[in-house]
């Protein structure tokens, strides 16, 4: 008899001391679970402020560096503009007193309209101004009527968006000196058709008896063929902005980038020369424009970097740089901010498990013995 009851205690004891030690490191392990999930979510409601007021800091840093350099550039670059309007002026005076020339011939009855018109279109689309330049005419409701390239004659170009804005221009003033931004299509290196935009200048007169107004015009990227310079000075200070933009870092995978106001994405590490509609639409909203050209305006949205990789959460910060139309923007994912700080906890919480265990497994033995 006493031998069963030794037995029953013994497995008695063994079923207390197991349900002593599940019960301990599930309470333990309760604990730790709970204070690491309150963790993280402090963790990362602080972090969408800590990533604000950094990318915030950043952008005013960055933007103040763009302001201060353009002043001093703008300096140099409005003689230049002046150089360079007054060298197509004088183009475009030229153009024109030829066309006058011809027209009065034909009231003289010593040439055809059609024929007078042919020569001056053979002369003014062989023309070259720098290096890229040309000469063009519009007709009236802004349809092309004399280009180099002949795939444009005929197409009419005064169309809503605000990539057409230059020949609205065009209709509107009849003469004058604009400076704009234009799209062009060109294949790459990988036989992929792109679209690239270039800064761009004309200058225009208004030809009455033909109703044509005729055009210089040219790349900026050119202005040197014109001002008797390697680079222009407004040409030198972008691309030397835009190369050292494109070589910052935000922490691991963040980055700053630069948008205008038709949502071209000017700089950015994969998208670059592409349109985006979603930071077109936020940013292009009345609030966020007026509110950018004065401050810092922040903006938390999901983004999926490739098709096989989960959308996470990013927050972007961004000022409007109306003198050149930028967007500047910084742009980083909230692992950036606290990553390294997640891999701390799940370490922290492997450890404390770990460390639980054991201490539960020599308490537990501990009692048994006693």
């Amino acid at each position: 008899m006493s031998g069963n009851r030794d037995k029953v205690k013994k497995r008695l004891g063994n079923s207390i001391k197991f349900r002593l030690f599940i019960s301990s490191i599930a309470i333990a392990l309760l604990c730790i679970l709970l204070l690491s999930i309150s963790f993280y979510f402090v963790l990362h409601l602080n972090s969408t402020q800590i990533a604000k007021r950094f990318l915030g800091n950043y952008i005013s840093a960055l933007y103040k560096i763009i302001n201060n350099n353009y002043k001093v550039i703008q300096i140099y670059t409005k003689q230049e503009n002046k150089i360079v309007e007054r060298a197509l002026k004088k183009r475009v005076k030229a153009m024109v007193k030829m066309m006058q020339n011809s027209y009065e011939n034909v009231l003289k009855g010593r040439i055809s309209m059609h024929r007078a018109k042919n020569r001056v279109r053979l002369h003014l689309i062989s023309q070259k101004i720098g290096k890229n330049g040309f000469f063009y005419a519009l007709g009236p409701k802004g349809y092309t009527v004399w280009h180099p390239n002949e795939y444009l004659i005929g197409k009419r170009f005064n169309l809503p968006g605000k990539h057409f804005d230059v020949v609205r221009w065009q209709m509107k003033k009849k003469e004058g000196f604009y400076e704009y931004l234009w799209g062009e299509k060109i294949k790459g290196k990988n036989g992929k058709t792109k679209k690239v935009y270039h800064e761009k200048v004309l200058y225009q007169i208004y030809f009455k008896p033909w109703k044509y107004i005729v055009t210089a015009s040219v790349y900026k990227s050119d202005f040197a063929h014109l001002i008797g310079r390697k680079h222009s000075a407004s040409y030198l200070f972008k691309e030397s902005m835009k190369n050292a933009i494109r070589k910052m870092k935000i922490g691991r995978e963040g980055y700053p980038f630069i948008t205008n106001g038709s949502g071209i994405l000017l700089v950015h590490p994969y998208l670059e020369g592409k349109k985006s509609f979603v930071f077109k639409n936020f940013m292009s909203k009345n609030k966020n424009m007026e509110k950018a050209k004065k401050q810092e305006v922040s903006w938390e949205y999901k983004w999926q970097k490739t098709k096989k990789e989960e959308k996470r959460t990013k927050v972007l910060m961004f000022r409007y740089f109306e003198p050149l139309d930028w967007y500047i923007i910084a742009s980083a994912y909230l692992s950036d901010f606290y990553g390294g700080i997640v891999s701390k906890i799940v370490t922290w919480v492997v450890v404390s498990i770990l460390i639980i265990i054991s201490v539960v497994v020599l308490i537990v033995t501990f009692i048994s013995k006693s």
